[in-house]
């Protein structure tokens, strides 16, 4: 379909504090542009009506952030997006972010952020003046904005062009309408799933209006509480495979209006589960067929290694979801939805209780996944008992089927739970490989320090020393020796933006005063910045200060490896706010 790329360059009228606010009232100097056909240039202003007739010419306009910023001004020019469809690259990133995993760690989601991540060939010129877009006087320079404007649609085309690769199997399921409107870009993963079993299934694609993403309220997956902090032992994790699909493919929980079955006919959960919703018992559903048929796609697709396999995967996860939402008006059902978690925890339970009585220790479960040791028996032993405990729940569910198994997945030598937290926890398999789950050292907004120690220091003991815990005193060393070498470590990561803040003082507003919208890196200290007690500068104001490590807060490092020694990992400063003094020791007390 014939499509056009198109940047507008703006002045920007509006300052808060000497930074710039974009807005509508923007003053549009230029559009840059390309067309599918390869042709590409520049409109100014001036030529407001060659704009209007650029734009008219074609069906898809792609852009960076258009709804939020191109669009608004152009139409205030009096151009028309009436009918257009509009690929919002910004917009599309944002909604998927959880799939990409290339990006789920950026801290800004910018143009030139997202193109030196997924290391473009094209990369935004960051250097460029935007002053010279200023006053009466800005053609003078327009060979330079040129320049710049059309690098920027260089990079947003190969942007999109990624991202258009990148989706391509989220076509699956898709009609051809839906695929020429790019739906499968630009709607939501729910929405897709939505999509994919009507079409599949002859259902009416239908939604309930201005019902928004509400979810009813039911209890989730099962995770129980770690049985021990450390555990050094042979360990396998079991893996319930893809276990709500097989739940509404077992228990037949879209089939609950069925004529076949007299009430006490209906499947309520036979011996192991107690459902709230009755099923039919005769016949599997359309909809259950229609599971099974896209989990069997997604075996085949994994195997022959399409990378289908995982936009079936999501599909397939994202299914009970939409039935606790009435958006979704032909699938909507609360008690379907709580009965497919209800099967997942009890799966779960039923298999713990088993293994303990055959004498397994099982460490930990999480939704799909339980850590069992092996307590002196073999793998062979494990896998024969795992085998009949997946015969037995076969025998309580209305419909078995022979992909509902159990792998033996991980092989595991050490795990550990600090404080025995749940969800919050790390192992390292017999391949050596470091396995972390929700602890901070992992997080994107870490003080940049505690990584590099983690890294560097820490990690290579873990996986080859199974040693977890450290002297303090050398922690606190290994962190002063980086800093001395890079002072930038210490930074640490804060967004600001320009939205009212209740308080003026609050510390957002404070960087955004002082520093712009945006994520700014910053340095943590006690002498100088935006602040009070615990201050935030940028590295070039913390050298040119003549400031050292000694003067650096680096509470928030000490806080994300605390989990790896038991002595205290405490910074402190005494300090004057408001004229009397006050102990600073915890720079994440400060942040929250």
């Amino acid at each position: 379909m014939a499509h056009l790329f198109i940047d507008i360059e703006t002045e920007v009228v509006h300052e808060r504090n000497g930074i710039p606010q974009p807005s509508v009232d923007d003053k549009l100097k230029l559009i840059s542009w390309k067309d599918h056909r390869g042709e590409k240039g520049i409109i100014t202003i001036d030529n407001i009506y060659d704009i209007q007739q650029l734009i008219k010419k074609y069906p898809v306009i792609i852009g960076f952030n258009l709804k939020g910023y191109d669009i608004p001004i152009l139409e205030k020019n009096g151009c028309s997006f009436q009918y257009k469809i509009i690929l919002d690259i910004y917009d599309i990133i944002k909604k998927h972010l959880d799939k990409i995993k290339a990006l789920k760690s950026l801290k800004s989601l910018s143009l030139d952020s997202i193109a030196t991540a997924l290391e473009l060939k094209e990369q935004k010129d960051t250097t460029f003046d935007y002053g010279l877009l200023k006053g009466d006087n800005w053609k003078e320079h327009l060979a330079e904005i040129s320049v710049y404007a059309l690098q920027d649609i260089a990079v947003t085309e190969e942007l999109f062009i990624w991202l258009a690769d990148f989706f391509e199997p989220f076509k699956y399921g898709l009609g051809e309408l839906d695929i020429a409107r790019y739906k499968h870009m630009t709607v939501k993963t729910s929405v897709y799933a939505y999509k994919v079993i009507c079409r599949k299934t002859g259902i009416k694609e239908e939604y309930n209006d201005n019902v928004g993403d509400y979810k009813g309220q039911f209890e989730g997956g099962y995770v129980a509480e770690p049985e021990e902090e450390l555990i050094v032992d042979d360990i396998i994790e079991i893996d319930i495979g893809s276990a709500y699909p097989h739940a509404y493919m077992q228990a037949n929980l879209f089939s609950n209006d069925c004529k076949c079955c007299k009430e006490e006919e209906k499947y309520d959960g036979g011996h192991i589960f107690t459902l709230q919703g009755r099923y039919c018992s005769k016949q599997q559903g359309i909809i259950e067929k229609t599971i099974k048929e896209i989990y069997c796609e997604r075996l085949k697709f994994k195997k022959e290694k399409n990378r289908i396999e995982y936009a079936l995967k999501i599909l397939l996860n994202i299914i009970y979801g939409i039935c606790a939402n009435p958006r979704f008006k032909n699938v909507y059902n609360l008690k379907r939805a709580a009965d497919c978690t209800h099967i997942g925890r009890e799966t779960i339970k039923y298999v713990r209780a088993r293994l303990k009585l055959l004498g397994y220790n099982t460490l930990y479960s999480d939704t799909d996944s339980v850590f069992v040791k092996l307590n002196g028996h073999t793998e062979e032993e494990l896998q024969r008992d795992v085998e009949a405990i997946i015969k037995d729940i076969k025998s309580s569910v209305a419909f078995p089927q022979d992909t509902f198994k159990m792998p033996l997945d991980k092989r595991i030598k050490l795990m550990y739970f600090p404080r025995k937290m749940k969800k919050n926890y790390l192992y390292v398999t017999k391949n050596n490989e470091l396995i972390i789950k929700g602890l901070k050292i992992i997080k994107c907004n870490n003080q940049k320090v505690s990584t590099v120690v983690f890294n560097k220091y820490i990690k290579p003991k873990i996986i080859n020393e199974l040693v977890v815990k450290f002297d303090g005193t050398q922690i606190k060393e290994w962190i002063e020796a980086e800093l001395q070498n890079d002072i930038s470590l210490a930074t640490i990561s804060v967004k600001a933006s320009n939205k009212e803040y209740k308080n003026e003082n609050q510390i957002n507003n404070q960087i955004y005063k002082t520093y712009g919208k945006g994520v700014h890196d910053l340095v943590p200290n006690f002498k100088i910045g935006v602040g009070i007690g615990v201050r935030l500068c940028t590295p070039e104001e913390f050298k040119t200060a003549g400031l050292d490590v000694k003067d650096i807060n680096i509470q928030q490092a000490y806080n994300e490896l605390q989990i790896f020694t038991d002595m205290p990992l405490v910074c402190k400063s005494m300090v004057t706010v408001k004229g009397r003094k006050r102990m600073i020791n915890t720079l994440e007390q400060w942040l929250r």
